[in-house]
Order: structure tokens, then sequence, then C-alpha cells
């Protein structure tokens, strides 16, 4: 179970974000979750692991993102892990790995695909 439909209903309910925001973390949100489905087979949230999101992050620059497109990703699941954390849906986060979630720089990035 990954809960998408209680986080996006959170964002939009409680923390009132803007309509262009809650559109793009419930694209963004889709395309990671059924990137580790369709890549992974994972059926619940609690299997996501930090490598899963570098592994998409890759797969987002070789596809030419920005690095500030792919860094509103990565705050778009950093929102996602600490809503699922805080609800009690899930014990630890991939957020725990602080080197996932902090914004990266451009450079940062080529580093990241050199080394995939």
């Amino acid at each position: 179970m990954f809960y998408e439909v209680a986080f996006l209903t959170h964002l939009q309910k409680e923390r009132r974000l803007s309509q262009h925001t809650l559109v793009a973390y419930t694209n963004d949100l889709a395309q990671f979750l059924s990137y580790c489905q369709d890549t992974y087979s994972l059926t619940s949230v609690s299997e996501v692991r930090h490598l899963h999101i570098r592994a998409w992050i890759v797969v987002q620059m070789q596809a030419g993102q920005s690095a500030r497109s792919i860094n509103r990703r990565l705050s778009c699941l950093k929102t996602y892990f600490r809503f699922l954390k805080k609800r009690g849906l899930i014990e630890a986060t991939v957020e725990d790995d602080a080197t996932v979630m902090t914004g990266l720089s451009d450079d940062d990035l080529a580093d990241l695909l050199d080394a995939a």
C-alpha cells in the first residue's frame, strides 16, 4: 500500500498547497511510484529504499530533466515520507538518509550520473 490518496488529500486540505504545486506533486509521486512498481515490483511504500530513489534520479537525469525539476521531485518525496512517518504508516523513512533527500546541484547530479 502506498497511501498516495491520503497524502494528496493532506496536501490539499491541511497544507492548502497551491493548485500548481498539487498538480506537480501528484505527477511526481505517480511517476516515482510507477517506477518503483514497474522496475522493482514493489507493493508497499515500506519496501522503498534510498537506492530506489537514487536510481529514479538517474533515470530523470538521463531523460534530460533539470536539477531544479529533480530537486522539486525530491522535495515531494521528502514531504511524502514525512507524512507517512508522522501518521505512523511507516516506521523509518528513506528521508533519514540525508544524502538522498538534500537538494542536489548540477555538479552533484552529474557526479551521480557518472557513478551510475
